[in-house]
């Protein structure tokens, strides 16, 4: 795993120092991330979507007790 200062983080593999296959980075000041396939240190096909906030979700009443998995893909509006 590698942080930077700003909060952002990417989980994943790499080779020569560059990120390399299945990995994850998380955008810290929006909240996003892309997890997909990076070759030589540049994403190459993946999915890039919002995070949601544990603190948004309590706020909404919604039950926070089943963490939530980044392999769960939401249901895309009609």
């Amino acid at each position: 795993m590698f942080t930077r200062r700003n909060g952002d983080h990417f989980e994943g593999n790499w080779v020569n120092n560059l990120r390399e296959g299945q990995g994850s980075y998380f955008f810290a000041e929006k909240n996003k991330v892309f997890v997909g396939e990076w070759v030589e240190d540049r994403p190459a096909c993946g999915i890039y979507s919002e995070v949601e906030d544990a603190n948004i979700i309590a706020q909404k009443n919604q039950d926070i007790s089943k963490p939530r998995d980044f392999d769960e893909i939401p249901v895309l509006p009609q």
